[in-house]
């Protein structure tokens, strides 16, 4: 099982202004490694002026949705 980790991001306060990112690029191996890059990227986002919620989500490697 792995971790990736997901954003909300919001440019103003309504929801159409909200996309959702994930970091496909890299997973993680725990859910604190996760949380602890998530954070990092909304605490830069936050700074922008952005509404930005971190988020992670368990997923398991080799599994079709």
């Amino acid at each position: 099982l792995m971790w990736i980790a997901f954003m909300l991001l919001c440019t103003g306060p309504s929801a159409l202004t909200c996309e959702v990112m994930a970091k496909t690029e890299a997973t993680f191996v725990t859910e604190e490694a996760c949380a602890q890059e998530a954070l990092l990227v909304a605490r830069y986002f936050q700074s922008k002026g952005y509404l930005a919620i971190p988020e992670c989500h368990q997923i398991k490697m080799g599994v079709s949705l």
